[in-house]
């Protein structure tokens, strides 16, 4: 997990270091395809994703046993963990953030977009043109 988030902020890192230009020359070629560095870029994501996701798994089942009190049910204990509307306001705190975020900040994607994606193409902005 460690090792996988640190490769993906320096595979992120790198690129930037040594600009657009030299982040798109390939480094190899594999089974007919370019791997540069922004191809390093999005496997290491992938992994990181997919280490996430599993490590989410395995915690979160757990986890909500042992809120939901039916650890302690099945143990013969019938306490219930408290402060679950602390937990409740908690919850719909993060979520109401996280809308607010998304809808001040993804008007603001647009200016990250490149040029229909195709590699060389100029950045979008005004020209540099008389």
């Amino acid at each position: 997990m460690v090792a996988s988030t640190l490769g993906r902020l320096a595979s992120g890192l790198v690129p930037i270091v040594v600009g657009e230009q030299r982040s798109r020359q390939t480094l190899v070629n594999a089974l007919g395809q370019h791997v540069d560095l922004i191809t390093v870029h999005q496997a290491l994501f992938v992994a990181f994703a997919v280490l996430t996701g599993l490590r989410l798994l395995a915690r979160i089942a757990p986890a909500v046993t042992l809120v939901s009190g039916r650890a302690g049910r099945s143990l013969g204990n019938t306490t219930v963990v408290p402060g679950s509307g602390r937990r409740t306001v908690a919850l719909v705190a993060t979520m109401v953030a996280a809308v607010v975020a998304v809808v001040l900040l993804l008007p603001l994607a647009d200016d990250w977009q490149d040029a229909g994606g195709r590699p060389g193409a100029p950045p979008p902005g005004p020209s540099s043109g008389p």
